[in-house]
């Protein structure tokens, strides 16, 4: 199965390629991302250095071979895991990744662990993220993944074993996992083209229960496309306590993440929403190259709370579909659907929820349905509210709030939402089948 010829009316054209999900333009080099961050992080121990050092193999323009990863003494105040599901067309964004997150490293408060999953058989690799400002070549110790050196990264099962190697090897106060891939909200994410597979959304949330443990992961992050989702967040919310993703499409090198675990080595916020708001406040780059469309940090505790009031809405809006049917579907399809490619790809119809209530507000005198939705907005932003922060480019300024929600406008509802457990748990689907 291929993620992007699989989803039933998606057509990905040249700019998904060149700006969406997790892809560079091809005007913006790597070299022009030189302008990012100063560091002043504080350099991981000598320790380190030796233990590379003494098993060392070989180096080459994958990073520098060794026998075993470094491993510090003590734990320290985060880990940072990325998993990196590049075995796809993101494969060529790889080189740029690594070169990242070796302008931070590790230091001496910041375990930064990466495994990566490029295209073709026996390239899988673990690696544990030194310092270097030089972003023309890999030099962080790397290591293969297993006996073969290759995992189908499109796999739950594959996620949950390497979470748990990862935060038992490197043990620490806070857990940060990011996982870098094609993200389709309810539909999934990381593709695997090799084994023409990827982690379904139902999976996602098994594999992130299995390989946390009895802990909660802190923060969760997503660099890829279309995540911010309430369909997400109501399905991670007993395994992550905050996550940060986009509502829209996602450059190569998403979320900065060089500039928030640079500063983590001099100051390390003591919960996960605070670390959450850093990400949002850093997330974009210096200069004229725009690195994000939208990115939010949600309050996973409170995906309930906003899936009962949506709950609600769609309980008030099949009500209110006998007599105000033209005014509801015109409301629905005034809010701009977030897209991958441009404009007329956006058959993965995630929309603000935020402006889907501006519109049902501004357009439908119902006082049921008011009331309604009152209840919603009354969950996104007051105190308490599922949206810490959020941020937005500036042609999406008016319409990205923090969070989106699948609404297709005329009445078919893909399968495979039904499978959610935020669509098992509401009545949304049946608002939307409703919209034939």
């Amino acid at each position: 199965m291929n993620f992007q010829s699989s989803l039933p009316h998606l057509a990905l054209s040249l700019a998904l390629l060149l700006t969406g999900c997790g892809m560079a333009p091809a005007s913006a080099p790597l070299a022009a991302e030189r302008e990012g961050s100063e560091l002043t992080t504080r350099s991981d121990s000598p320790e380190i250095a030796a233990q590379i050092k003494a098993n060392f193999i070989s180096q080459d323009e994958s990073g520098t071979l060794v026998k075993a990863l470094p491993v510090p003494k003590k734990p320290k105040d985060v880990t940072f895991f990325s998993f990196k599901a590049l075995d796809n067309n993101l494969a060529v964004t790889l080189p740029m990744h690594l070169n990242v997150l070796e302008k931070a490293g590790s230091n001496t408060a910041v375990n930064t662990v990466v495994l990566t999953d490029d295209v073709g058989p026996k390239n899988s690799r673990w690696y544990y993220m030194t310092q270097d400002q030089n972003l023309e070549a890999v030099v962080s110790p790397w290591v293969p993944v297993g006996k073969r050196g290759e995992v189908n990264s499109g796999h739950g099962g594959a996620l949950a074993s390497a979470m748990r190697q990862a935060f038992s090897n490197y043990p620490s106060r806070l857990r940060w996992l990011d996982v870098n891939n094609h993200g389709g909200g309810y539909y999934g994410i990381a593709q695997d083209d090799r084994s023409d597979a990827m982690i379904r959304l139902p999976q996602l949330a098994q594999a992130l229960q299995r390989g946390r443990g009895a802990q909660k992961i802190d923060v969760l992050t997503f660099d890829a496309c279309l995540m911010a989702t309430l369909e997400v967040a109501y399905e991670l919310r007993d395994e992550a306590k905050v996550m940060v993703a986009s509502e829209d499409s996602s450059y190569a090198l998403g979320m900065n993440y060089d500039t928030t675990l640079a500063a983590l080595g001099n100051k390390v916020p003591a919960e996960p929403a605070a670390l959450s708001r850093d990400l949002v406040l850093r997330a974009q780059r210096k200069g004229k190259q725009v690195a994000l469309f939208t990115i939010s940090a949600l309050d996973l505790s409170k995906a309930d709370k906003v899936t009962r009031a949506v709950d609600q809405l769609g309980k008030a809006l099949l009500a209110a579909m006998p007599r105000h049917a033209p005014a509801i579907k015109k409301a629905l399809a005034s809010v701009k659907p977030f897209y991958v490619a441009g404009p007329d790809q956006s058959d993965f119809n995630h929309r603000d929820l935020h402006e889907v209530i501006v519109q049902l507000r501004e357009r439908i005198d119902d006082p049921t349905l008011q009331t309604a939705c009152a209840g919603v907005q009354d969950t996104l932003f007051n105190r308490g509210g599922v949206i810490i922060m959020s941020r937005a480019a500036r042609e999406e300024g008016k319409i990205a709030r923090g969070l989106s929600i699948y609404l297709p406008t005329n009445g078919v509802v893909d399968p495979i939402y039904k499978e959610t457990a935020f669509a098992r748990a509401t009545r949304w689907d049946e608002f939307l089948a409703s919209l034939r």
